[in-house]
C-alpha cells in the first residue's frame, strides 16, 4: 500500500481544485463523494502548509462548511468535513476565514 504523503506531491492543487468542484456543484448529489472531497482536502492540508492557502483561496473553506450544514446527519461526512476544518485552522488566517464562513458553529453542532 502506498502511504498516503508520498501521494501529496501527486495531488497537489490539481487534487484541491477536484475536491472544491465536488463540494461546489455537486449541492444534492451523492453525499459519498462530498465526504471524500472533505477527506481529500483535510488531508492535503494536513501534509503540508502550502495547500492551507490554496484551499482558501479556492473557496474550500466556506465549501466544507456548508456540506457539513447540508447534511448534518451523517456522522461519517461531519468527521470528515470538521477534520478537514481542524487541518485547516493552523493557519491564522484561515482560523479567521472559518470564523467568517460560520464554522465554529457547525462543528460545534457536529460535536452534539
Amino acid at each position: 500500500m502506498v502511504a498516503l504523503a508520498s501521494c501529496v506531491p501527486l495531488l497537489g492543487s490539481t487534487g484541491i481544485t477536484v475536491a472544491v468542484t465536488v463540494l461546489k456543484k455537486n449541492p444534492t448529489g451523492c453525499c459519498a463523494s462530498q465526504q471524500l472531497a472533505c477527506k481529500v482536502l483535510g488531508n492535503l492540508a494536513y501534509f503540508s502548509v502550502t495547500h492551507h492557502v490554496i484551499i482558501a483561496k479556492q473557496g474550500g473553506i466556506a465549501a466544507v462548511v456548508e456540506v457539513l450544514r447540508r447534511y448534518p446527519l451523517d456522522a461519517g461526512l461531519q468527521a470528515d468535513g470538521c477534520q478537514a476544518l481542524k487541518n485547516l485552522a493552523r493557519n491564522a488566517d484561515n482560523q479567521v476565514a472559518i470564523m467568517k464562513a460560520g464554522g465554529i458553529a457547525i462543528v460545534i453542532m457536529a460535536l452534539q
